[in-house]
């Protein structure tokens, strides 16, 4: 049964933050720093599977100690088929092991979709280790990208405040500000709930899952994530 809890009583705190700043700031601050979010994401969509590669390439076994502390295999619901090759299970079956694994996205959509194209010469735990460690370093990466790219774009933009006066609307600009900053709330709510399938995945707590299904708000942020829906 959906209710209000602890985590919709966070996302709310996320919003009205942002709206006390968002009023301060004013309608044309608040709208080009909102402007910066959504040119940070589309950037980082774009290029965080070069970040991904670089860290893998540049960081000696980074994909292995991942996988290792991760432990993706050891959401496998039947032990007896941890070891058999991939080759033995059909794409049905592999699907259906993944739902009973109860695995959130992107991770379960991974798994099922990677399938066809994964060397049928590993085993089902290998398979599960190694595509549960790209995916969270893709997460990672896509995070991280998206931090410096946010980090670059709000220096410029104070850069210009000291340059050049910000203009304020004559009327409602605190008020405008206010909304814009809500709308500001939800990107960073977006934001801090792609952590959680990798929590969920990695270190699985019953209490979270149970909040999160419960949550009346969660499912917008966390289901329908604008960074993990993209990850691939």
């Amino acid at each position: 049964m959906k209710e209000v809890n602890v985590i919709d009583l966070f996302i709310l705190l996320i919003m009205a933050v942002f709206s006390v700043v968002g009023s301060y700031n004013g309608a044309v601050l608040s709208a080009f720093k909102a402007v910066s979010f959504v040119i940070a994401w589309l950037l980082s969509l774009i290029f965080y599977p070069l970040i991904s590669k670089l860290l893998t390439s540049v960081i000696p076994n980074f994909l292995m100690v991942i996988s290792h502390y991760a432990d993706g295999s050891s959401r496998i619901p039947d032990i007896n088929s941890v070891n058999m090759p991939l080759s033995s299970f059909s794409s049905m079956q592999i699907k259906q092991i993944v739902n009973q694994a109860q695995i959130p996205n992107p991770f379960s959509r991974i798994l099922i979709s990677s399938f066809g194209s994964a060397g049928k010469s590993i085993t089902l735990a290998e398979y599960f280790d190694t595509t549960v460690a790209i995916v969270i370093i893709n997460i990672a990466s896509l995070l991280l990208l998206f931090l410096a790219l946010r980090f670059l774009l709000s220096a410029g933009i104070s850069v210009f405040r000291t340059v050049k006066d910000i203009p304020v609307l004559d009327k409602y600009d605190s008020l405008v500000g206010a909304g814009i900053g809500v709308l500001r709330g939800f990107f960073a709510a977006h934001f801090l709930f792609a952590l959680v399938p990798i929590m969920i995945t990695v270190a699985p707590i019953d209490l979270i899952t149970e909040l999160m299904d419960s949550s009346l708000l969660s499912g917008i942020f966390y289901k329908a994530n604008m960074f993990t829906l993209f990850i691939r």
